[in-house]
């Protein structure tokens, strides 16, 4: 449904160009002009934009089941996939949510099980693709989630 939607858009004037996620030196402000990033947990270390600061000596860690992080892109972005550098932690199990308006949320990914201290990739696969302005990615299963960086691959919404 998500790929039909998106070759109508197509036919219209509306292409998908590659996004380079910026770097972030704050949280910024959800739902402004620009990238940013916020996020929930009971207790935590670092700041959120920790994970997309490509600082290699800063880290963000959310500790208990129900943590997230939630990016915001001003224009729709479709994610192809996510890599997370973690280290410390077996992460059995995360979440993927997209949504327009950071109220309503569709599930698009669940699973994943890590090995610690290593280089994971989360690959979404092309039938839970679509077009959102936010991303959450939810610790489902584990003690915490310890991201030292979180990168998306993903395409920009550009009309023509």
């Amino acid at each position: 449904m998500a790929n039909k939607a998106i070759n109508d858009l197509l036919k219209y004037g509306v292409r998908l160009i590659d996004w380079t996620q910026p770097t972030l030196t704050s949280n910024g402000t959800v739902g402004g002009s620009s990238f940013a990033c916020t996020g929930y947990a009971t207790q935590q270390q670092g700041e959120f934009y920790y994970a997309f600061d490509n600082n290699g000596a800063t880290r963000w860690v959310g500790y208990h089941v129900g943590c997230y992080i939630t990016i915001y892109n001003p224009k729709k972005i479709k994610v192809s996939s996510i890599n997370i550098v973690t280290s410390d932690q077996h992460i059995n199990g995360l979440s993927l949510f997209g949504s327009n308006d950071n109220s309503n949320w569709n599930e698009l990914y669940s699973g994943y099980t890590q090995n610690a201290n290593s280089t994971n990739n989360l690959t979404i696969l092309e039938a839970n693709r679509g077009l959102y302005k936010y991303y959450k990615l939810e610790l489902t299963a584990a003690t915490y989630l310890n991201v030292w960086a979180i990168t998306y691959s993903a395409l920009e919404l550009q009309e023509y």
